[in-house]
């Protein structure tokens, strides 16, 4: 189906479909004609892009660290499941400019030489201008979802820091700290090669009983490949998430 087109169905069963061009011509929009149709489209949204960029705010002008410690330090001082969760500072490179979000000191401050990062972003700085200038409180629908930024991390995918970059409100903060703070229900346990652990795994709540293994005094998790020290519970794949465990 292309847009314009209509169907009726009976449960499951397909009783019409009618587009808005002949048959042949809505069919080679996915076959033979992909190439010209997209050639075609690009050629139309061109316009519609050009008056959007129109209205983005210039890439140059006063530096950035002060308008994000601003933005940023409040939301980091009122998150903290969050900000341990993280648990790492994460760079932001803004063309010639860098910026570091220090998550477990809850402060945005210039890099240290030689600092090397867990989690990096670099993000065109128009595109930060713009979401500053606008007050944008969800920066993953504006600029990730937009795929114009190149992200680089060490280890697994940390839903604290994405989860973060979606509530740059008070409110959103607090609701989606204070879930996380709910969601460390740990009360359940297993026996899993003989330990007692919880059952819900630290980071994403997978029940250990299925994706659980053991090898030695590591455990994975494999829905997300995250590991724990069993002897400790401390997690081995990022700061915080400990696991309640203990040897039977």
């Amino acid at each position: 189906m292309i847009p314009g087109s209509t169907a009726d169905f009976t449960g499951a069963h397909l009783n019409s479909l009618k587009h808005p061009l002949p048959a042949d011509q809505a069919e080679a929009v996915f076959t033979t004609g992909k190439a010209a149709y997209l050639s075609a489209y690009a050629a139309r949204m061109a316009p519609v892009i050009a008056a959007e960029k129109a209205t983005w705010a210039p890439a140059t002008g006063e530096p950035l660290l002060e308008p994000l410690q601003a933005l940023f330090e409040p939301i980091m001082s009122a998150s903290d499941e969050i900000c341990d969760g993280i648990g790492y500072p994460v760079e932001l490179v803004l063309g010639p400019e860098t910026v570091v979000l220090d998550f477990p000191k809850r402060t945005v401050r210039e890099p240290i030489p030689e600092e090397r990062f867990r989690y990096s972003f670099e993000i065109a700085p128009e595109l930060v201008r713009t979401v500053l200038r606008d007050n944008e409180p969800d920066w993953v629908n504006t600029i990730f979802l937009s795929t114009r930024f190149t992200a680089r991390r060490v280890g697994g995918y940390n839903e604290y820091l994405y989860t973060f970059f979606k509530c740059l409100t008070d409110e959103r903060i607090a609701y989606a700290d204070g879930w996380f703070a709910e969601a460390h229900d740990d009360t359940a346990s297993i026996i899993l090669d003989g330990y007692e652990i919880q059952r819900r795994c630290p980071h994403l709540k997978a029940d250990l009983s299925r994706f659980g293994v053991v090898e030695g005094n590591t455990l994975t998790c494999n829905l997300h490949g995250w590991q724990w020290n069993l002897d400790t519970g401390h997690c081995l794949t990022a700061r915080g998430h400990e696991l309640r465990c203990s040897r039977l």
